[in-house]
Protein backbone atom coordinates (compact mmCIF):
# COMPACT_ATOMS: atom_id res chain seq x y z
CA UNK A 1 0.00 0.00 0.00
CA UNK A 2 1.23 3.45 -0.92
CA UNK A 3 0.89 5.67 2.54
CA UNK A 4 2.20 9.02 2.96
CA UNK A 5 2.87 10.72 6.47
CA UNK A 6 2.63 14.91 6.66
CA UNK A 7 4.24 16.77 9.14
CA UNK A 8 4.03 20.80 9.31
CA UNK A 9 8.24 20.83 9.86
CA UNK A 10 10.69 17.98 10.67
CA UNK A 11 13.69 20.84 11.46
CA UNK A 12 14.29 19.69 15.07
CA UNK A 13 13.77 16.61 17.66
CA UNK A 14 10.61 17.05 18.67
CA UNK A 15 7.44 15.07 19.51
CA UNK A 16 5.72 15.35 16.04
CA UNK A 17 8.58 15.19 14.17
CA UNK A 18 9.75 11.87 16.06
CA UNK A 19 6.08 9.98 15.93
CA UNK A 20 6.20 10.69 12.11
CA UNK A 21 10.10 9.49 11.87
CA UNK A 22 8.74 6.34 13.95
CA UNK A 23 5.72 5.18 12.07
CA UNK A 24 7.79 6.01 8.56
CA UNK A 25 10.09 3.51 9.60
CA UNK A 26 7.67 0.78 11.08
CA UNK A 27 5.56 1.09 7.60
CA UNK A 28 8.70 0.79 5.59
CA UNK A 29 9.72 -2.52 7.51
CA UNK A 30 6.40 -3.90 7.10
CA UNK A 31 6.91 -3.39 2.79
CA UNK A 32 4.64 -0.10 2.35
CA UNK A 33 5.54 2.27 -0.18
CA UNK A 34 6.39 5.08 2.18
CA UNK A 35 6.40 8.89 1.21
CA UNK A 36 6.98 11.80 3.82
CA UNK A 37 5.73 15.21 3.38
CA UNK A 38 7.01 18.28 5.35
CA UNK A 39 7.42 22.30 4.87
CA UNK A 40 10.30 22.48 6.60
CA UNK A 41 12.92 20.56 6.29
CA UNK A 42 15.88 19.73 9.08
CA UNK A 43 17.60 17.05 11.20
CA UNK A 44 14.72 14.55 11.39
CA UNK A 45 13.87 14.44 7.65
CA UNK A 46 17.52 14.35 7.26
CA UNK A 47 17.18 10.78 9.35
CA UNK A 48 14.45 9.77 6.53
CA UNK A 49 16.21 11.54 2.80
CA UNK A 50 14.88 8.53 0.81
CA UNK A 51 11.72 8.95 2.14
CA UNK A 52 10.88 12.33 1.91
CA UNK A 53 8.72 13.65 -1.34
CA UNK A 54 8.17 16.87 -2.55
CA UNK A 55 5.10 15.94 -4.41
CA UNK A 56 2.11 13.99 -2.37
CA UNK A 57 -0.05 12.77 -4.87
CA UNK A 58 -1.34 9.22 -5.88
CA UNK A 59 -1.48 7.79 -2.37
CA UNK A 60 -3.85 5.00 -1.15
CA UNK A 61 -3.79 5.99 2.61
CA UNK A 62 -2.65 9.71 4.33
CA UNK A 63 -1.93 9.95 8.18
CA UNK A 64 -1.67 13.94 8.67
CA UNK A 65 -0.53 15.27 11.28
CA UNK A 66 -1.08 19.55 11.32
CA UNK A 67 -4.16 21.57 9.33
CA UNK A 68 -1.24 22.94 7.34
CA UNK A 69 -0.76 19.69 5.37
CA UNK A 70 -4.39 18.52 4.35
CA UNK A 71 -4.03 19.43 0.63
CA UNK A 72 -2.27 16.35 -0.17
CA UNK A 73 -3.63 13.44 -2.88
CA UNK A 74 -4.92 10.31 -0.91
CA UNK A 75 -8.33 7.94 -1.25
CA UNK A 76 -8.24 8.29 2.27
CA UNK A 77 -7.05 10.82 4.91
CA UNK A 78 -6.88 10.43 8.85
CA UNK A 79 -5.63 13.65 10.94
CA UNK A 80 -3.96 12.91 14.10
CA UNK A 81 -4.42 15.79 16.80
CA UNK A 82 -1.30 15.81 18.92
CA UNK A 83 -2.45 18.90 21.33
CA UNK A 84 -5.11 21.43 23.07
CA UNK A 85 -2.76 24.26 22.39
CA UNK A 86 -1.02 24.68 19.00
CA UNK A 87 -2.75 25.70 16.27
CA UNK A 88 -1.60 23.52 13.65
CA UNK A 89 -3.00 20.51 16.31
CA UNK A 90 -7.07 21.92 15.55
CA UNK A 91 -8.52 19.13 13.07
CA UNK A 92 -9.49 20.32 9.33
CA UNK A 93 -13.13 19.87 7.74
CA UNK A 94 -12.95 17.29 5.00
CA UNK A 95 -10.81 14.55 6.55
CA UNK A 96 -12.20 11.11 6.10
CA UNK A 97 -11.13 10.13 10.36
CA UNK A 98 -9.93 11.44 13.07
CA UNK A 99 -7.32 10.54 15.76
CA UNK A 100 -6.48 12.00 19.20
CA UNK A 101 -3.54 10.62 20.93
CA UNK A 102 -4.73 10.70 24.29
CA UNK A 103 -8.05 11.12 26.01
CA UNK A 104 -7.40 15.21 26.42
CA UNK A 105 -7.29 15.69 22.85
CA UNK A 106 -10.30 13.43 22.53
CA UNK A 107 -11.92 15.57 24.95
CA UNK A 108 -11.34 19.48 23.61
CA UNK A 109 -11.52 18.41 20.32
CA UNK A 110 -14.43 15.62 20.03
CA UNK A 111 -12.84 12.68 18.42
CA UNK A 112 -14.01 9.26 18.88
CA UNK A 113 -11.05 7.48 18.06
CA UNK A 114 -8.10 7.71 20.33
CA UNK A 115 -4.97 5.69 19.86
CA UNK A 116 -1.42 7.01 21.69
CA UNK A 117 1.91 7.87 20.85
CA UNK A 118 4.54 4.98 19.34
CA UNK A 119 7.38 3.97 20.45
CA UNK A 120 10.20 2.02 18.89
CA UNK A 121 10.62 -0.03 22.05
CA UNK A 122 13.20 -2.04 20.21
CA UNK A 123 15.23 1.27 19.76
CA UNK A 124 14.40 2.95 23.38
CA UNK A 125 15.01 -0.03 25.95
CA UNK A 126 16.92 -0.88 28.76
CA UNK A 127 20.78 -1.51 28.24
CA UNK A 128 21.76 -1.32 31.68
CA UNK A 129 20.38 -1.48 35.00
CA UNK A 130 19.29 1.59 36.84
CA UNK A 131 20.95 1.94 40.66
CA UNK A 132 19.35 1.24 43.91
CA UNK A 133 19.63 5.12 44.50
CA UNK A 134 19.75 7.24 42.10
CA UNK A 135 22.52 8.77 41.26
CA UNK A 136 23.06 10.35 37.38
CA UNK A 137 19.92 12.43 36.26
CA UNK A 138 19.15 13.56 32.24
CA UNK A 139 17.45 16.47 31.84
CA UNK A 140 15.75 17.16 28.72
CA UNK A 141 14.79 20.46 29.97
CA UNK A 142 14.92 23.85 28.38
CA UNK A 143 17.04 25.08 31.55
CA UNK A 144 19.54 22.85 33.37
CA UNK A 145 18.35 22.34 36.46
CA UNK A 146 19.95 23.02 39.81
CA UNK A 147 19.63 19.09 41.37
CA UNK A 148 21.93 17.15 44.14
CA UNK A 149 22.95 14.66 41.21
CA UNK A 150 25.05 14.24 38.45
CA UNK A 151 23.10 15.86 35.46
CA UNK A 152 23.59 15.37 31.61
CA UNK A 153 21.82 17.47 28.84
CA UNK A 154 21.57 16.28 25.40
CA UNK A 155 22.71 18.20 22.58
CA UNK A 156 19.46 18.31 20.37
CA UNK A 157 21.51 17.79 17.15
CA UNK A 158 21.82 14.32 17.06
CA UNK A 159 19.34 11.77 17.49
CA UNK A 160 21.39 9.64 20.45
CA UNK A 161 18.57 9.64 23.21
CA UNK A 162 18.51 6.05 23.72
CA UNK A 163 21.83 5.88 24.59
CA UNK A 164 21.85 8.78 27.04
CA UNK A 165 18.52 7.33 28.74
CA UNK A 166 20.69 4.30 29.73
CA UNK A 167 23.39 5.75 31.28
CA UNK A 168 21.01 7.76 33.73
CA UNK A 169 18.42 6.48 36.46
CA UNK A 170 16.09 9.26 36.51
CA UNK A 171 14.89 11.28 33.51
CA UNK A 172 13.54 14.72 33.71
CA UNK A 173 11.51 15.54 31.04
CA UNK A 174 7.75 16.61 29.44
CA UNK A 175 5.38 14.76 26.19
CA UNK A 176 7.33 12.21 24.36
CA UNK A 177 10.76 12.42 26.67
CA UNK A 178 8.47 10.97 29.07
CA UNK A 179 7.45 7.61 26.87
CA UNK A 180 10.85 7.19 25.56
CA UNK A 181 12.80 7.11 29.22
CA UNK A 182 9.92 4.90 29.94
CA UNK A 183 10.60 2.76 27.44
CA UNK A 184 13.70 2.45 28.51
CA UNK A 185 13.12 1.56 32.08
CA UNK A 186 13.91 4.98 33.69
CA UNK A 187 12.24 6.81 36.59
CA UNK A 188 10.93 9.87 35.35
CA UNK A 189 9.85 13.56 36.44
CA UNK A 190 7.80 15.09 33.89
CA UNK A 191 8.40 18.88 34.43
CA UNK A 192 10.13 21.88 32.22
CA UNK A 193 10.89 25.62 32.62
CA UNK A 194 9.76 27.14 29.27
CA UNK A 195 9.45 31.02 28.65
CA UNK A 196 5.41 30.70 27.49
CA UNK A 197 4.66 29.05 30.70
CA UNK A 198 7.47 29.25 33.26
CA UNK A 199 8.79 26.06 35.49
CA UNK A 200 5.48 23.92 36.13
CA UNK A 201 5.52 19.81 35.84
CA UNK A 202 3.74 16.36 37.11
CA UNK A 203 6.71 15.43 39.26
CA UNK A 204 7.58 12.33 40.17
CA UNK A 205 5.76 9.99 37.60
CA UNK A 206 4.14 6.42 39.52
CA UNK A 207 0.57 7.50 38.65
CA UNK A 208 -0.20 6.26 35.17
CA UNK A 209 -3.73 8.04 35.33
CA UNK A 210 -1.90 11.38 34.66
CA UNK A 211 -0.90 10.01 31.47
CA UNK A 212 -3.83 10.52 29.56
CA UNK A 213 -2.84 14.02 29.02
CA UNK A 214 -0.10 16.01 26.49
CA UNK A 215 0.96 12.47 26.08
CA UNK A 216 2.63 12.69 29.62
CA UNK A 217 0.90 14.58 32.57
CA UNK A 218 -1.59 17.45 33.23
CA UNK A 219 1.56 20.36 34.00
CA UNK A 220 -0.54 21.64 36.48
CA UNK A 221 2.11 22.16 39.85
CA UNK A 222 4.20 25.14 39.53
CA UNK A 223 5.69 24.52 42.98
CA UNK A 224 7.91 21.59 42.39
CA UNK A 225 10.92 20.87 44.27
CA UNK A 226 12.87 19.04 41.97
CA UNK A 227 15.67 16.97 44.86
CA UNK A 228 12.11 16.09 46.91
CA UNK A 229 10.52 14.66 43.50
CA UNK A 230 13.73 12.40 42.33
CA UNK A 231 13.94 11.72 46.54
CA UNK A 232 10.18 9.56 45.46
CA UNK A 233 12.89 7.35 43.48
CA UNK A 234 12.00 3.47 43.74
CA UNK A 235 14.07 0.97 41.21
CA UNK A 236 11.67 -1.55 40.64
CA UNK A 237 9.17 1.27 39.27
CA UNK A 238 11.26 1.44 35.86
CA UNK A 239 10.17 -2.38 35.12
CA UNK A 240 6.52 -1.07 35.84
CA UNK A 241 7.35 1.76 33.37
CA UNK A 242 8.47 0.06 29.98
CA UNK A 243 5.93 -2.64 31.01
CA UNK A 244 3.32 -0.02 30.35
CA UNK A 245 4.99 1.50 27.46
CA UNK A 246 5.44 -2.14 25.78
CA UNK A 247 1.34 -2.80 26.48
CA UNK A 248 0.16 0.49 25.71
CA UNK A 249 2.86 2.47 23.14
CA UNK A 250 4.80 -0.18 21.16
CA UNK A 251 5.06 1.11 17.66
CA UNK A 252 3.58 -2.01 15.84
CA UNK A 253 0.41 -1.84 17.98
CA UNK A 254 -0.35 1.88 17.18
CA UNK A 255 0.95 1.14 13.27
CA UNK A 256 -1.72 -1.80 13.25
CA UNK A 257 -4.55 0.57 15.04
CA UNK A 258 -4.30 2.56 12.19
CA UNK A 259 -4.48 -0.03 9.38
CA UNK A 260 -7.51 -1.39 11.53
CA UNK A 261 -9.21 1.97 11.21
CA UNK A 262 -7.91 2.35 7.36
CA UNK A 263 -9.36 -1.05 7.10
CA UNK A 264 -12.71 -0.71 9.16
CA UNK A 265 -13.43 2.40 7.76
CA UNK A 266 -12.48 2.62 4.01
CA UNK A 267 -11.88 -0.94 2.73
CA UNK A 268 -15.54 -2.17 4.21
CA UNK A 269 -17.52 0.71 2.44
Amino acid sequence: MRILLTNNHLKQLGGSELWTYTMAMELQKRGHDVGVYTKQRGVVSAMMSHLMVVDPRGYDLALINHNTCVDVDAKYKIFTSHGTVPELEVPPNDMDDYVAVNENVSKKYDIETIIKNPIDTDLFKPTSEIGDTPKTVLAITEVRPDVSYNVIQPTRDKYNMPELMNKADVVISMGRGVLEAMSCGRNVVVWDNRPYWGSRGDGYLSDFSKLTGNVAGEYLRKDINLNAEIAMYEKGQGAKNRQYILDNHDVRKIVDQYIELYERRHLSN
